[in-house]
């Protein structure tokens, strides 16, 4: 099932849509146009969905300029093409700003430990390209490599997330502390505890 949806600046829901598609393995498949032609003053959000039964198994969050970028293709090269006039993001500098509620804990089997970290966004505003880094709580330096599920992802009023990520322990035996920024939200260090339920 395919969902989308598109807000104003505000969170006004302009539009939705559902459709059931079949997608094959790397295929493209088109589920329904997005209206070109919604009532916005400079821009908007598009947040798609797609989900089998009642797991979603996708999310994508857009903003997009109710001015689009014109390019001169006229003056194209084989590495560029020109802009003459860009799109207008301006109104992302003010969005409101956003505390988010964020717990971790962590667990560790054989010498993997995998943190398990559930963000909130409590406020009635959009909580935009949430950034989530694992870092060494000596020098804040970030662990690396790290596999996070997701990342980058924003939040609508009172949406929660839950992500992991993993990492080897022996790249940081100690206790790391997660590191939580965005677009708008409050730039913060949450702790994270340990559940100690370590397995071999």
């Amino acid at each position: 099932m395919a969902h989308a949806d598109v807000y104003d600046l505000s969170l006004n829901r302009l539009w939705s849509r559902d459709a059931q598609i079949s997608v094959g393995s790397d295929s493209p498949v088109t589920a329904f146009p997005v209206p070109s032609d919604l009532k916005v003053d400079s821009m908007y959000f598009v947040r798609l969905e797609l989900a089998r039964g009642k797991n979603i198994v996708s999310r994508n969050f857009y903003w997009l300029s109710a001015k689009p970028d014109v390019l001169e293709e006229e003056k194209s090269t084989w590495f560029m093409t020109p802009v003459s006039s860009f799109a207008d993001f301006t109104a992302l500098q003010h969005l409101p700003p956003v505390r988010l509620n964020v717990t971790a804990n962590s667990t560790a089997h054989n010498t993997s430990v995998t943190t398990h970290v559930i963000v909130r966004n409590p406020s009635q505003h959009l909580a935009l390209a949430i950034e989530l880094r694992l870092t060494r709580s000596e020098d804040g330096s970030d662990i690396t490599p790290a596999l996070w599920d997701d990342n980058y992802f924003s939040l609508m009023p009172g949406e929660e997330r839950t992500l992991n990520v993993s990492y080897d322990e022996k790249i940081y035996p100690g206790v790391p502390q997660l590191i939580v920024g965005g677009t708008n939200t409050y730039a913060e260090a949450a702790p994270v505890t340990s559940t100690g339920g370590r397995s071999r």
